[in-house]
């Protein structure tokens, strides 16, 4: 083989070489793009799921404040009824 002849063969084995990255780059590209698709989705389901946990919490102090309220009452319907059993009572 002359040198002439392998330095063609060498070209073209060279050639091979680059097309391969040229593909492998393009591989890398794919998977950037869906690393980065991925990124955004998770970004997105983070962004619903602190909207749907922060608005779960307001409900729960709603509820709590409801409770507090009821509970509140009925100590102040029950202190008046010991206040109202302990008049009577006196005054017999």
């Amino acid at each position: 083989m002359e040198v002439s002849e392998l330095r063609h063969e060498m070209i073209a084995l060279f050639e091979q070489v680059d097309k391969r990255f040229e593909q492998v780059d393009k591989r890398f590209e794919q998977v950037d793009k869906r690393f980065d698709d991925l990124s955004a989705q998770i970004a997105a389901e983070r962004e619903e799921s602190r909207r749907h946990f922060a608005i779960a919490i307001e409900q729960m102090k709603a509820e709590r404040n409801l409770v507090l309220d009821q509970s509140r009452g009925n100590a102040e319907r029950l202190d008046n009824h010991e206040k109202r059993i302990s008049a009577l009572e006196r005054r017999k």
